[in-house]
């Protein structure tokens, strides 16, 4: 189906800060949208990276604001943004 919502889980909403990595090189964004699986992060204007952009596949540690961390790989990246499903064989220190 063209433009259907081909994703496995409901995303829901929530608007929350996220450090990404204890801000090491970058510090992070908003959270855009968040499902079981994974969560979709937008970078905040004045920090959008620029000398070592996200890369998919890479591996980081999500910290939500007041809610917790958890350990990522990057699905995608997109203009603003990426996308990261939860991986829990990372390490979490």
């Amino acid at each position: 189906m063209v433009g259907a919502d081909m994703r496995k889980y409901p995303r829901n909403n929530l608007k929350t800060k996220v450090m990404v990595n204890d801000g090491i090189p970058y510090t992070g964004g908003k959270l855009l949208d968040m499902s079981i699986s994974g969560a979709a992060v937008i970078y905040l204007e004045k920090e959008i990276p620029q000398s070592e952009p996200i890369t998919v596949g890479q591996v980081l540690v999500l910290n939500f604001k007041g809610t917790g961390t958890m350990p990522a790989r990057v699905a995608r990246t997109f203009d603003g943004g990426f996308a990261a499903e939860f991986d829990f064989s990372v390490s979490v220190k």
